[in-house]
C-alpha cells in the first residue's frame, strides 16, 4: 500500500514507476499493489473523478483507493508511529494483515539518482520476495 498525492508531488512520482514495476512484476505471484490517495497538504473532500485522473498520471495498473479524510493514513502510519513524518508512506501488509515491512515516507526506484532511494526500493522488493515465498495459509 501506497499513499500518494497529486503528480507534482516529487517523492509520489518518482515512486510511481517503482510501484507499476513491483506490480507487474509480482501480481501473477498475489501481489496486491494498493494506491492510497489522499489529498495534501490536509485532507480535503475529493471526487473520484481527480483521483482517476491521478491515477492515470501516474499509469496506475493496480487498484486505488481514496483516503480524502486520512482516516487510514492517521489509523496505519500517523497515529501510530512516532515521529512519522511523511506522508508519501508505503506499507506491506502480508495474508494476515501483519504490517511486513515500512517503507517511512520520500521516493524509492530502482534507478533512482539518490543511492538512499536505490537501497529502500531494494529493501522492500526483498520483502515483497520474503512474504511472497512464505507458504500460503
Amino acid at each position: 500500500m501506497r499513499f500518494f498525492t497529486d503528480p507534482d508531488c516529487p517523492f509520489c512520482r518518482t515512486t510511481a514507476p517503482a510501484l507499476n514495476d513491483l506490480h507487474s512484476e509480482f501480481a501473477s505471484r498475489g501481489l496486491v499493489v494498493v494506491g492510497m490517495y489522499t489529498p495534501k497538504p490536509r485532507p480535503a473532500p475529493t471526487t473520484k473523478e481527480k483521483v482517476r485522473r491521478v491515477a492515470e498520471a501516474y499509469g496506475f495498473r493496480f487498484p486505488v483507493a481514496v483516503d480524502d479524510d486520512w482516516k487510514a493514513l492517521r489509523g496505519l502510519w500517523l497515529d501510530r508511529v512516532r515521529g512519522s513524518g511523511f506522508t508519501s508512506s508505503s506499507l506491506l501488509v502480508d495474508r494476515h494483515g501483519i504490517v511486513r515491512h515500512v517503507h517511512p515516507g520520500g521516493a524509492y526506484a530502482s534507478d533512482a539518482a539518490d543511492p538512499g532511494a536505490r537501497r529502500d526500493y531494494a529493501s522492500l522488493r526483498a520483502a515483497i520476495l520474503a512474504v511472497l515465498d512464505e507458504p500460503a495459509p
